[in-house]
């Protein structure tokens, strides 16, 4: 429901600005790069990988886009007077192409593909003992959005991925207490999400 709310206030934020812009603004195009920073708003405050905040930069190249993003996020979490400790952070660099269906001088509908690597460390200290883990990605996020160009050069969009990946993490239990024996695991596996939540974004087009 938060979601539906967030994509009719955007859109009805959008047509409020095109309807104040002159009929001069109206014939605007889109300019061949963008240079954008993107976020989650509806788990921003949450600790989650998904909390990341990116830059992103589009080149036009005819009616494609080819995407360069770099996304990542850091937490350092305490709770119960040190009997808790969280440490983690997340890096994410991606490439991609996009189709940009006009739909308006200044509004673009677009569809396509990130390919990514995804890194991943976490240490937890959790009363008497220690995990540390560290995962590695690979795979792919198909992906639609709208964009739109509002005063000439300031971008408006939002965005909506999905994931294909191959996970690769390794754990590294240790513990305070002597008669229990450290161990590692390695775990393998294949991880697919339809949805990856909405991104907003906003930034610059020339």
């Amino acid at each position: 429901m938060k979601k539906i709310f967030l994509i009719a206030g955007f859109v009805f934020f959008v047509f409020q600005l095109r309807a104040q812009q002159s009929e001069k603004d109206s014939i605007e195009s889109f300019k061949k790069n963008d240079l954008l920073v993107d976020f989650r708003p509806l788990t921003f405050y949450s600790y989650s990988y998904s909390n990341d905040i990116g830059i992103m930069y589009r080149r036009k190249i005819k009616k494609v886009s080819m995407r360069v993003r770099v996304s990542g996020s850091y937490r350092d979490y305490n709770r119960d007077n040190g009997n808790y400790y969280n440490q983690s952070f997340y890096v994410r660099p991606s490439i991609g192409i996009q189709k940009n269906v006009s739909l308006l001088p200044t509004c673009q509908f677009y569809w396509g593909a990130d390919v990514f690597y995804a890194y991943r460390y976490n240490n937890s200290l959790e009363t008497s003992n220690t995990t540390e883990t560290i995962t590695s990605s690979v795979g792919f996020s198909p992906l639609v959005g709208i964009k739109v160009l509002v005063k000439k050069k300031l971008v408006l969009g939002i965005e909506n991925s999905g994931v294909f990946s191959f996970d690769s993490a390794f754990k590294k239990h240790r513990y305070s207490d002597p008669l229990l024996v450290d161990n590692n695991t390695q775990l393998e596996s294949f991880n697919f999400n339809p949805s990856n939540g909405l991104r907003f974004f906003i930034g610059f087009n020339f």
